[in-house]
């Protein structure tokens, strides 16, 4: 609690939630435990922002939420993790459904078009193009969303996978690549 008193001196805007809670390979927060430790960020912030889940509509968050809600706990706006595949339309939906769900603004802190199935050597099924086409149709859907705070992509390759070698940021000199220099004019 020192670090959180210390925290809430220096009055800071936003505060984010727990890391992928739901995920085993993350932080693996039990949902009882995350609630019980959710009073101890009260007032921290203007913007409280919800845990980032793996799943946001998962059985995880909606728990989290309720639990939230019904105890009157701060929980300003919704942390967005997204992965999927270059459908915009799909993106942009899912969006809506969590926004309409949870009815609080969302900050899509970590999104990219991925491919799960490119493990052991199998290459991104994406290219490239479609990747960048997903791109210039979502990031200004969100600028124009009014329920959309901020964004970011995630601009690094999956350990031990090619799942986001397509949507890679920046190459392994730290350089722009195609789709970085792309992210970096919109």
């Amino acid at each position: 609690p020192a670090l959180l008193t210390s925290l809430k001196a220096q009055q800071p805007p936003i505060l984010l939630g727990f890391n992928e809670p739901d995920n085993t390979s993350q932080s693996n927060i039990p949902v009882d435990t995350a609630i019980s430790a959710w009073s101890d960020f009260q007032g921290i912030a203007t913007d409280l922002v919800s845990p980032a889940c793996a799943n946001p509509l998962g059985t995880w968050m909606q728990t989290f939420m309720t639990a939230i809600d019904q105890q009157g706990l701060q929980c300003d706006s919704i942390a967005v993790h997204s992965y999927g595949g270059d459908s915009a339309s799909a993106f942009l939906s899912r969006l809506e459904q969590i926004y309409n769900l949870y009815q609080r603004p969302l900050w899509v802190t970590e999104f990219a078009v991925a491919d799960w199935q490119a493990v052991n050597g199998t290459p991104d099924k994406y290219t490239v193009a479609e990747v960048k086409d997903f791109m210039k149709t979502v990031c200004p859907a969100m600028d124009n969303l009014s329920y959309v705070n901020g964004y970011a992509w995630f601009p690094w390759p999956a350990k031990n996978s090619n799942a986001l070698a397509s949507s890679v940021l920046f190459d392994s000199s730290g350089n722009l690549t195609p789709l970085g220099k792309l992210y970096k004019s919109l």
